[in-house]
């Protein structure tokens, strides 16, 4: 599946699926907001607790709220593995990076369950003024 990321740190992020799903996350600054499109329910949480917050960060770094589970090196990428300490056993979130340039270049969640989600970043735009309303929750029904 593809679809469309936006992130302006610190705090928010919307990720919408491409049609048809109608699966997206949100988040707010505060709450990480997930709607799933079949059921027509959210699920929020803090977004401290999930390792959204990593990515979220301003200016990411590796803290005391961080544990480093392994760094690999493959051909041209580093890929880094982070759970969280306070959390052990809620998942893990691998970052790839390439090493020339040192970029993120996308990441792997590893759910509570299992199930892996990957994320692949591409046709990146940096120099866009993201609308605030991206990462505004509307209401229960979510018609965006």
């Amino acid at each position: 599946m593809r679809g469309t990321f936006y992130i302006n740190r610190p705090g928010r992020l919307r990720f919408e699926y491409d049609t048809p799903i109608k699966d997206y996350i949100v988040a707010d600054g505060y709450l990480i907001h997930f709607y799933d499109g079949t059921s027509g329910q959210v699920n929020s949480g803090p977004i401290g607790s999930t390792l959204a917050d990593f990515i979220l960060r301003d200016g990411a770094g590796f803290d005391d709220k961080v544990k480093i589970e392994s760094i690999r090196e493959r051909n041209d990428m580093v890929n880094i593995t982070i759970s969280q300490k306070d959390q052990p056993g809620m998942g893990e979130l691998v970052l790839n990076f390439s090493k020339q340039p040192f970029e993120l270049k996308g990441w792997r969640i590893i759910d509570v369950q299992g199930l892996t989600t990957d994320v692949i970043l591409s046709n990146l735009d940096r120099g866009t003024q993201l609308d605030p309303s991206l990462f505004v929750m509307k209401n229960r029904n979510l018609n965006k």
